[in-house]
């Protein structure tokens, strides 16, 4: 099979799908009846993207505008954007069998061939009030070229039946398959040889959340929990995630809580501090409202470390019985549940041997095989 695969997501700084598309493709280029293509050569900054065009094109007319004389910014502009004009017709006199989209912004231009694509959620469509109006649009404008794709991959079977709750949709296209850990994550043998690392962020126990910072990650939730548990235990909240929509609103909150010593935000994090970060951490706290799938809690089982996850969305199909869950709306309760790991060291030990346990249920190697199987079913239909 030759199949072609929306690679632009592993651009840096990667979220979420950025890092699935990463560890998807690594699986599926050892594949040997797979023919895999990319959209994306990082080598050669070679993007097959309309939206891409569109964005360069703009940007480069009013810099070369203010630069250079007519003539001259006309024959530069051409220049620089010659090569991805001829990336771009090399690629569509290619022919494939799947196009495989793991976002949700379609390349028109890929034509000629089946299409799969993914549902990661219905954030922007369902709940404006958790997705950035950028993202909100980009939902509203793509959901129905997505929903005649041949087939659909969504990560969980909480978001396949809001798609057949939502829309009317043969039940057949669309196929479970979850995401994985990298092995990127794992127990630390020596978690001492970090703490001078992790001394430079805090001296004292941590709690931890990782995630973009926007409002469906539900933080002021957990920030109202950290204020109760921090009157009878000394910890430090560490959030490490890129500010996103609406992050304002949780400086303010900070403030409001007076909680400035007590919270360090860490912004985009690397994976090799994410690491130790996981590894050092009292408890994994995630309260988000909603989530397609969820792959922090498990990043943080595969290192050792106590989860408490929310009981919202597809988040108790990911952790089942290896975090304890939680209201996402009830602040109190997540304070609770803090307070009881914290205090019970036979609790914390039994979160661990579950988490461990939990995370052998996820591998790459099976979401590629599982993949390649809806490879086959659009080839089919």
């Amino acid at each position: 099979m030759k199949i072609i695969l929306n690679n632009t997501y592993m651009a840096k700084p990667k979220t979420g799908i950025g890092y699935y598309v990463e560890n998807l493709y690594r699986q599926l280029a050892n594949l040997t009846d797979i023919e895999l293509e990319l959209t994306w050569n990082p080598d050669k900054e070679i993007y097959y993207s309309e939206l891409f065009t569109e964005k360069i094109s703009t940007y480069l007319k009013k810099v070369l505008r203010n630069k250079y004389p007519k003539s001259l910014a006309a024959a530069v502009y051409d220049t620089i954007l010659s090569r991805r004009y001829e990336a771009d017709n090399k690629l569509e006199r290619k022919r494939f069998d799947i196009y495989h989209e793991p976002g949700h912004i379609l390349i028109e231009h890929i034509n000629y061939c089946k299409r799969v694509s993914e549902i990661h959620d219905l954030a922007g469509i369902k709940y404006p009030g958790f997705a950035n109006p950028q993202y909100q649009t980009t939902m509203r404008q793509n959901i129905n070229k997505l929903l005649e794709s041949d087939m659909i991959i969504v990560k969980s079977h909480y978001i396949k039946n809001e798609l057949l709750s939502e829309y009317r949709i043969d039940p057949a296209k669309i196929d479970v398959i979850p995401n994985a850990l990298g092995k990127e994550y794992f127990k630390l043998e020596n978690r001492n040889a970090y703490r001078k690392e992790i001394k430079k962020i805090t001296k004292k126990p941590f709690l931890l959340f990782v995630g973009t910072i926007e409002p469906r990650k539900n933080i002021k939730c957990l920030l109202e929990a950290f204020n109760i548990i921090r009157s009878y235990h000394d910890l430090t909240l560490v959030i490490a995630g890129k500010p996103g929509w609406k992050f304002e609103e949780i400086l303010t909150l900070i403030k409001e809580l007076k909680l400035s010593n007590y919270v360090k935000l860490l912004g985009y994090t690397r994976e090799s501090k994410l690491l130790y970060l996981y590894n050092c951490a009292e408890i994994f706290v995630f309260p988000s409202l909603y989530e397609g799938f969820g792959i922090p809690p498990l990043e943080a089982m595969a290192c050792g470390t106590p989860v408490i996850a929310s009981n919202a969305s597809a988040i108790p199909e990911v952790v089942g019985d290896a975090a304890l869950l939680f209201n996402p709306h009830d602040h109190e309760e997540l304070a609770h549940l803090i307070d009881k790991v914290l205090s019970s060291e036979d609790l914390a030990k039994s979160l661990r041997a579950k988490g461990f346990e939990r995370v052998k249920l996820f591998s790459w190697t099976k979401t590629a095989e599982m993949t390649v199987q809806t490879y086959k079913k659009a080839l089919e239909s």
